[in-house]
């Protein structure tokens, strides 16, 4: 549902047009290695992508600690980056994640148990707090995380006495685009794909690529209030916080002329 911070976005699909006369730009904002399968998705789709990171990852150097753990929840896949060796008594643990994404990162990692895979860190605690869930207060809970990021999981953990431990094994650092990169892209973009609120901060640095006719598509409620304000008129929210949903938006072809 759209939330009211911002009424003039709107929720679910964009204005679609199924057939165009000129190449469609859509920016992607995301790291290299995330936003190339996505620009090849698109370029499949016949739209013209374009790649522009404004985060980078930076891996912290930590160690798993020595103590058992009766679960392990995890806010990323950015999270399993660069891990150590993981030790065989975790293995097993059951693991909480947030994003589907999350999951397969750390089956590649060779955590047996994935207890669940949440669509947002909200939907993970309210998961956790239904009736039937693991006797959290039994044993202490590891949280691998990012930084900067939301304070939602730490705060359930809290609020429901759930004794944890956070492992910060990342940071997110914004960057500004090089002078080569805006160069290289279209004097006017048709889609921008925001899937982080620190990209969406960012986005007056490409004011100069942005018309009012510039659709904006948004991963969630949140990232859409992240905007400034003269963005929000131009934004349209993914019903779901998937790259599925998000990329739904988008028309279905695109027809050359």
């Amino acid at each position: 549902m759209l939330s009211s911070a911002f009424p003039p976005a709107s929720a679910g699909a964009a204005p679609a047009k199924n057939c165009f006369s000129a190449a469609v730009s859509v920016l992607i904002i995301r790291p290299l290695a995330v936003a190339l399968p996505v620009a090849e998705k698109l370029r499949r789709r016949g739209f013209a992508p374009f790649i522009l990171p404004l985060s980078r990852i930076e891996i912290r150097p930590w160690q798993w600690p020595q103590l058992s753990y009766a679960a392990l929840l995890a806010g990323s896949a950015n999270a399993f980056l660069a891990m150590p060796p993981v030790p065989a008594a975790f293995m097993t643990v059951p693991v909480y994640c947030v994003g589907s994404k999350t999951a397969r990162a750390a089956r590649a990692k060779g955590f047996a148990n994935i207890a669940y895979s949440a669509e947002n860190a909200e939907d993970l605690c309210r998961f956790l707090q239904q009736a039937g869930r693991p006797a959290a207060k039994s044993g202490q809970w590891l949280y691998l995380a990012g930084q900067p990021r939301r304070p939602v999981i730490e705060d359930f953990l809290v609020t429901e006495h759930i004794a944890h431990h956070i492992i910060c094994t990342y940071d997110t650092i914004g960057q500004s685009p090089t002078k080569a990169e805006l160069a290289a892209l279209p004097p006017k973009l048709d889609y921008v794909l925001l899937y982080s609120a620190l990209n969406a901060a960012h986005l007056p640095l490409l004011q100069s690529h942005i018309t009012p006719e510039t659709k904006i598509l948004c991963l969630s409620p949140r990232i859409a209030a992240a905007l400034p304000a003269a963005g929000r008129r131009q934004a349209f929210i993914a019903p779901r916080p998937t790259q599925a949903a998000l990329l739904a938006l988008l028309p279905p072809t695109v027809c050359r002329t």
